[in-house]
């Protein structure tokens, strides 16, 4: 479970960092970039791969316009994922992390917009996934 947990807030803390502000130029990630701050990202071993496997997935998908015109993103998921999985070689459970990976990714992303969010990595319960040992899957 502690390796599921560490590859979602993963995600998360990604979709939020790719998120910029309402009335901002630039993503966090960039403004955290260009401050030299460090982004908060869980450190993950090599079996946990999971995270760039996300990316070549992509995490997010274009869902049409809201009634305003302005774009709507949805989280990746099963339609993409599980065919995708199946051709990568990814097991079930591994394929049900990737789509709790892109759903925490757009969920982060979302928020992000809003300029009083808080990191995902800064909220309750993270903090306690960050201290685990990353070998330590009690």
């Amino acid at each position: 479970m502690k390796r599921e947990e560490r590859l979602i807030l993963y995600a998360q803390q990604i979709g939020f960092l790719n998120s910029t502000m309402k009335d901002q130029p630039q993503s966090r990630m960039a403004e955290k970039n260009d401050m030299g701050l460090d982004l908060g990202l869980p450190e993950l071993d090599e079996d946990e791969y999971l995270h760039r496997t996300m990316f070549d997935l992509k995490p997010s998908r274009f869902g049409g316009y809201d009634a305003q015109g302005a774009p709507i993103i949805e989280a990746t998921d099963w339609p993409v994922i599980y065919p995708f999985g199946e051709a990568t070689g990814l097991d079930a459970d591994d394929m049900l992390i990737l789509s709790k990976m892109c759903r925490g990714y757009v969920e982060a992303w979302r928020e992000g917009v809003n300029p009083l969010a808080i990191e995902p990595v800064e909220r309750e319960g993270a903090i306690e996934i960050l201290a685990q040992g990353k070998n330590d899957e009690h």
